[in-house]
């Protein structure tokens, strides 16, 4: 009821900023004035805090980062069918228990993030699971509307705790996250998931030690098995990046001499940790392979610019230049492109100083856009 009403003197507020110009700033001030406590009382109509403000700052963490679906609801003070959809939205988000929760974006304050989501028309609404766009919606809807479209994005939450039942430990249902991240190819979001809650069990088990070892090394501990599982998906987490060194280093620490019975007694962990070394393997020999590709392409290149022909140097330039942009996803490819090229300019210099800082100026172009 106390919304209504703010709602009301926001409309006569609208009218007399059009009405009577020269107070406009008084006006204004009201008008913000009332804009913050209608959202005030949207956030109060919320359980623990599943209704927040987001801006660009935080809407990597707040939003492509959440463990749970997000309902983005983009609006703007001055829009009233956004003023009639968001307390539909907060009643909705309210009634899955923090299965789904409400982010909150000024369109007028976060005009860069507004153009980056490519917001046309307000309200809209996006429904983000695992980091990614699941559903959207633009203009004012029904109650019914809203509260389906609520109903299907906490499905997915549902979905996401399908693996871990009502009374798993936090350990287990972290892990049933961050495999659905997996699944979904937020192998970031998945692997944020598993650090902190690794981290959790890492910090209580220093702090109580039996027989004088850390219970994530006892066998008999149930926080044993569940950091050593926690390893195990950290491991499809670096190999779903290609981050071959990171997945080895994870090996080696489940491998470990004080955790062998820890897996010797169970079975599935044993299996699953043999099926993350032979993935391992393959990677690795997939990365041999197109390193001794690439460094065949650096030669090839090398071969081509050492002729005395100044379209061949041209030519090698350009290849270089391209070879740059296709590895930028590879830092020491990268690198190695990089110093290639520069070498290549510098060797230009002196005959061909036009070319080179055309060379130089394309090269920045790439380097830093």
């Amino acid at each position: 009821r106390k919304l209504e009403i703010f709602v009301v003197i926001n409309n006569w507020l609208v009218v007399a900023r059009m009405l009577f110009w020269n107070s406009w700033k008084h006006i204004e001030l009201g008008h913000r004035f009332v804009v913050n406590c209608e959202r005030f009382l949207v956030r109060r109509q919320s359980t623990s805090g599943n209704v927040f403000e987001v801006t660009s700052s935080s809407f990597e963490q707040s939003v492509l980062k959440s463990a749970v679906p997000v309902v983005l609801d983009c609006y703007a003070p001055w829009c009233q069918p956004c003023k009639q959809l968001t307390p539909l939205l907060s009643e909705a988000v309210a009634s899955t228990k923090g299965r789904v929760v409400l982010a909150l974006l000024d369109t007028d304050r976060e005009a860069a993030l507004t153009d980056s989501l490519q917001i046309k028309s307000l309200p809209t609404v996006f429904g983000v699971v695992g980091g990614r766009v699941a559903d959207h919606f633009v203009g004012g809807q029904t109650k019914e509307f809203v509260a389906q479209f609520v109903a299907r994005l906490a499905k997915a939450s549902k979905a996401s705790e399908l693996d871990a039942p009502a009374d798993a430990s936090s350990a287990k249902r972290i892990m049933a996250k961050a495999n659905q991240l997996l699944k979904s190819g937020d192998h970031k979001g998945a692997n944020a998931l598993i650090q902190a809650e690794y981290e959790r069990l890492e910090s209580e088990a220093t702090s109580t030690k039996r027989r004088g070892l850390s219970k994530l090394f006892d066998e008999k501990q149930p926080e044993a098995n569940e950091a050593a599982w926690l390893l195990e998906v950290k491991g499809r987490c670096a190999l779903a990046a290609e981050d071959v060194d990171a997945a080895k280093a994870i090996l080696i620490t489940l491998r470990d001499s004080k955790r062998s019975a820890i897996l010797d007694r169970d079975l599935d962990l044993k299996s699953a940790v043999a099926n993350l070394d032979l993935a391992i393997q393959e990677l690795t020999t997939k990365a041999q392979d197109e390193n001794s590709d690439f460094e065949q392409e650096l030669s090839n290149l090398r071969t081509l610019f050492a002729t005395n022909d100044s379209l061949d140097k041209s030519a090698a330039i350009d290849e270089a230049m391209d070879l740059l942009v296709q590895v930028s996803d590879h830092p020491e490819r990268k690198e190695q492109a990089r110093t290639l090229i520069l070498a290549f300019i510098d060797a230009i210099q002196a005959t061909d100083p036009a070319d080179a800082t055309a060379a130089r100026k394309r090269l920045a172009n790439i380097l830093f856009r």
